[in-house]
């Protein structure tokens, strides 16, 4: 028996269900993440910092969330830095959304162009 201050397990499930359900017009919701590929552009290979993998890996946090929640997501071409180097920009779906984050990204590709 469940005391007052403690939910029930039936209730529990019913909190669960109601968190699941669409979501009203009321509230907003993300279709897309839009964020920069890596926290600056590549290294040239005969940098030392290059071969640290400590700063590999803090090159790539960036993709890192998407990867761990299983999310589609795609790097595309953004222009250069002010070093000259290519910098790009990632494009994050929603989960089971790949077809759509591919069609978006094409959409987003034509419209940056050569850059």
């Amino acid at each position: 028996m469940s005391s007052p201050s403690s939910p029930s397990s039936s209730s529990l499930s019913e909190s669960n269900t109601v968190s699941k359900t669409t979501p009203s017009k009321n509230e907003q919701t993300v279709d897309f993440l839009l964020h920069p590929s890596a926290i600056r552009t590549a290294p040239a290979l005969d940098d030392p910092s290059s071969s640290n993998s400590l700063d590999s890996y803090v090159q790539d946090i960036l993709t890192v969330p998407a990867s761990l929640a299983g999310l589609p997501a795609v790097s595309l071409p953004a222009g250069y830095g002010e070093d000259g180097w290519p910098i790009g920009i990632s494009l994050v779906g929603q989960w089971g959304g790949d077809h759509r984050l591919l069609r978006i990204s094409k959409e987003i590709e034509g419209c940056l162009g050569d850059r």
